[in-house]
């Protein structure tokens, strides 16, 4: 998952903390107000050192003051919204270990914050990607808890309306079913690879060709294997990645195909039906070979 899209999942919580301290500040503190469900600081020095942080515009200032606020208020009714804009800040300004280090002290502060769970999630994916072999065990725990949030947590305080919170698990959700999926992967468990990386590609509409060739790989390599589909997620991913990675998938689909198959006569049209299409369509199947009996051997024999 690209650092772009981390970006775009803080993006809300950081305008929303600015909007709250912008509308805080344009209205005097009135007991009788119309929106109780939004968090309101009540003590005065507390609530401008909260301003004072959020509205900071230099990012290390921004996260100095944070951290401050933090600190000095660690229960205070915004501390998630603090920490989230902390977050963000931290991702701006390329600090991807404070980046994790404060979506673990959130958490600890909310277990079910979708968005701390999403960067750990990513992150983790993106170091294991990488090499790093001890993240396996929190990429399993934090896309697991994610898929559990986003269907059992409420609305938090820190998410404007219904319609908000829903397009933010509808945001997250590939990034915790392709996590899952990838780690699934790297445990050798095919079929949940499979279930999970299928979810992520359903729910992302901008397919992630290595989302795409890893369900091909789990699918072919399930016990049984799902050749059909196994095989056509392969010549999706090849016609989705670029460079020299786009013809080694092409040839790993190729050989596999050719086992199944019998021969490459056919490979093509399956290359172009993927092309276009991000699923399988309704009725695509490829033939698998048959070995002729011995008997059907004889036959042949005879009567040729």
């Amino acid at each position: 998952m690209k650092t772009t899209v981390l970006a775009m999942i803080l993006a809300c919580a950081l305008s929303a903390a600015a909007d709250d301290a912008a509308q805080s500040q344009s209205q005097p503190s009135a007991g009788g107000g119309q929106q109780a469900a939004a968090p309101e600081i009540k003590d005065p020095n507390e609530y401008n050192a909260y301003v004072a942080a959020i509205q900071q515009k230099d990012p290390a200032a921004k996260t100095s003051a944070l951290e401050a606020f933090l600190t000095q208020y660690p229960n205070s009714v915004m501390k998630t919204t603090a920490f989230e804009v902390l977050m963000g800040t931290y991702l701006q300004a390329g600090n991807q270990p404070k980046v994790m280090e404060t979506a673990k002290r959130l958490l600890t502060a909310d277990s079910c914050n979708i968005r701390a769970l999403a960067i750990l999630t990513s992150l983790g994916r993106q170091a294991l990607q990488a090499g790093q072999t001890a993240q396996l065990a929190d990429l399993t725990q934090y896309s697991s808890k994610g898929l559990e949030c986003v269907k059992s947590a409420p609305k938090p305080a820190t998410v404007g309306s219904e319609s908000d919170w829903e397009a933010l698990k509808k945001q997250v959700t590939p990034i915790f079913e392709g996590g899952a999926g990838f780690a699934a992967l790297q445990n050798k468990d095919f079929a949940g690879a499979a279930t999970h990386l299928r979810a992520a590609l359903e729910a992302e509409p901008n397919q992630d060709p290595l989302d795409v060739y890893y369900l091909g790989f789990a699918l072919l390599s399930s016990n049984p294997p799902d050749n059909v589909n196994g095989l056509f997620f392969i010549a999706r991913a090849s016609s989705l990645a670029s460079g020299g990675g786009a013809d080694q998938i092409k040839e790993y689909g190729r050989k596999k195909y050719k086992n199944f198959h019998g021969s490459e006569d056919g490979w093509n049209a399956v290359l172009f039906t993927a092309k276009s299409n991000p699923l399988p369509p309704s009725g695509f199947t490829i033939t698998q070979y048959v070995p002729p009996t011995p008997a059907q051997q004889a036959h042949d024999i005879v009567n040729g």
